[in-house]
């Protein structure tokens, strides 16, 4: 958020706040969700492990990747691989 409002030349409160109001949901909502659906690339294209495929993806640690996944696609990676 920082970099992107520094981009925009804005505050980073604001920035957030005109990504949200423009987006319908706040910049890191958006970002966890094109994250989820590169996962679900690389879970369905890839033998690659939970945990790789949460670092190549971005997230900070693969517990935080599946409470994401779950909130987003409303399965585990696991059970979205079956």
């Amino acid at each position: 958020i920082e970099q992107l409002a520094s981009l925009c030349g804005c505050s980073q409160s604001y920035f957030f706040s005109i990504f949200k109001e423009i987006m319908g949901v706040s910049p890191i909502t958006y970002k966890n969700h094109i994250a989820v659906q590169q996962a679900i690339r690389y879970l369905g294209e890839t033998d690659l492990s939970i945990e790789e495929i949460s670092s190549l993806t971005g997230f900070s640690s693969p517990n935080y990747f599946r409470r994401v996944f779950i909130d987003t696609v409303g399965k585990t990676p696991k059970e979205r691989m079956i």
